[in-house]
């Protein structure tokens, strides 16, 4: 995707930062996804003026074709983040026929450099995209996947304040300065490392840094079967918990972790699915979820994520047999593991296309209460709870965001 490079802005309570991707309010950072911060960043470049759809659709979907409703929709979750303006109307206008307009006084504030960001109490933790060793590009998606999962193991501790994968992933690049992490994202702490992979073993390195100081607190080193990974990425989680936190709250939150996979071909075809999940390739990642599945029917999340990617499916063929596949997946997963934010989630996503409102919106309230870091459930959450109190869009599906953060309609 495109960088959202520009002037760090402040309006009413909130300061944005398209440099990073963050938006906050009173300096906690507010869930938000790629498509409503790139929208964001062109409406905020020129406050007071009108953008026309055109206009908006090429910032926030560059050199794709896409349907206007999936700018609706965007619009829609924007507002719902930011709340009534300080006149008690919106900070993004709609001009009929023609665009949005941002009605806010917006403001340069100083660089991200001179203040961290983040004010929540707790310890703050950053955990950067692991360097892939192995020598293969295709092997990106086991080095991603493994950083993705310690991040999500790391976020079921209460005490501590884990940054999302959408901010953690733009410090990809190699020579990435600490301190610039810590003054961009407000971090404390820093967890880096590496994967390797050597037929069927795994060869993992991590480190906690003290973002501050540059201190390293702790490093290791793991040689594992590539069967073990999962027991390892909550290993990692709880002895970086252990040190930030202490070990009373590692030790309570250990006995909630999700239920690790049997089978190392379930989990890898889990991580190649969720790879091109993220890469906007659902069609692509749907038999992957399917043979992991297959390899491996007790593991939740990969019923979570079948169920999410035949949703996906649903919005093209409108088929009542893909969306019944999705519920049944998804029912699946939370029989498995209830514990899992992203298993509530995929079931209110599947009940919110069954126009079942109120239960999916339980189940989003219980993923965001599991994960309230997650702007992919934020922005679920916020798509669902319109038809709650009113519809914004006949023509658009409710929670269309889901297929636009995933390219559908380009």
């Amino acid at each position: 995707m495109p960088n959202m490079q520009g002037t760090r802005v402040a309006f009413g309570p909130f300061v944005f930062d398209p440099d990073i991707g963050a938006l906050l309010k009173e300096e906690i950072p507010i869930a938000v996804g790629h498509r409503g911060l790139m929208l964001l960043a062109a409406l905020t470049a020129r406050p007071g003026d009108i953008l026309t759809k055109a206009e908006l659709m090429d910032a926030a979907w560059p050199g794709a074709a896409v349907e206007e409703g999936n700018l609706t929709v965007q619009i829609a979750i924007l507002r719902k983040a930011l709340g009534p303006a300080d006149n008690g109307g919106e900070w993004i206008a709609t001009v009929p026929r023609v665009g949005y307009r941002f009605t806010g006084t917006v403001e340069p504030v100083a660089s991200a450099s001179s203040k961290p960001i983040l004010r929540s109490g707790k310890p703050s933790i950053a955990v950067l995209p692991f360097t892939n060793l192995s020598g293969d590009q295709d092997q990106q998606y086991l080095s991603d996947g493994i950083t993705e999962d310690i991040i999500t193991e790391l976020a079921r501790f209460r005490s501590l304040l884990v940054i999302a994968r959408n901010s953690s992933f733009q410090f990809r690049h190699p020579t990435v300065d600490n301190g610039e992490v810590h003054r961009k994202l407000g971090v404390r702490y820093l967890v880096e490392g590496s994967v390797r992979k050597l037929g069927d073993r795994i060869r993992i390195t991590t480190q906690l840094i003290d973002a501050a100081t540059g201190t390293h607190l702790w490093a290791q080193r793991y040689d594992r079967a590539a069967d073990d990974i999962f027991a390892l990425q909550d290993e990692i989680a709880a002895l970086i918990a252990s040190i930030v936190e202490g070990q009373a709250e590692a030790d309570s939150t250990s006995r909630t972790r999700r239920k690790p996979p049997a089978d190392w071909g379930a989990y890898d075809y889990y991580l190649q699915g969720r790879a091109h999940f993220h890469q906007y390739e659902l069609d692509k990642s749907e038999p992957l979820f399917v043979r992991c599945v297959e390899l491996d029917s007790t593991f939740a999340q990969g019923h979570a994520f079948l169920a999410q990617a035949l949703v996906g499916r649903f919005w093209y063929d409108n088929d009542p047999r893909t969306l019944q596949k999705a519920w049944d997946s998804a029912r699946t997963a939370l029989a498995l593991d209830r514990s899992d934010g992203v298993c509530h989630q995929s079931m209110g996503l599947v009940l919110t296309h069954m126009r079942q409102h109120s239960d999916a919106g339980m189940h989003f309230e219980r993923a965001r209460a599991l994960n309230p870091l997650d702007v992919n459930i934020a922005g679920d959450y916020a798509t669902a709870d319109g038809p709650r109190r009113r519809s914004t869009c006949s023509k658009v599906p409710y929670c269309a965001t889901r297929y636009l953060r995933y390219g559908f309609g380009r």
